[in-house]
């Protein structure tokens, strides 16, 4: 399991998104991506989001690797928890919803 030294937060918009993806683009035109089962897992808890819809990602890194915790489509006022604070799975079972 990871170790969270800081949770960080992630504004930008979304710049393309699929049932594989979403690429998030901030304010200094760095990318970020949320895919395979943290993505699956935000689908399937009902997040969704468009191209240019305004987002906030928030976790950590994991071997430079962002890994989100939660995802807030501000456009859409839809927010999901798809990790613990301490970067636990949700999908992993047995956690908080």
């Amino acid at each position: 399991m990871a170790e969270v030294d800081a949770i960080y937060v992630i504004d930008g918009t979304v710049e393309f998104v699929d049932g594989d993806q979403m690429v998030i683009v901030d304010e200094n035109n760095t990318r970020t991506i949320v895919e395979n089962r943290a993505w699956r897992y935000a689908i399937e808890a009902g997040f969704n989001a468009t191209i240019n819809d305004r987002v906030q990602l928030s976790g950590f890194y994991d071997e430079g690797v962002f890994e989100a915790i939660s995802l807030d489509n501000i456009t859409r006022n839809i927010t999901v928890r798809i990790r613990e604070d301490s970067g636990r799975p949700l999908w992993a079972g047995g956690g908080e919803r």
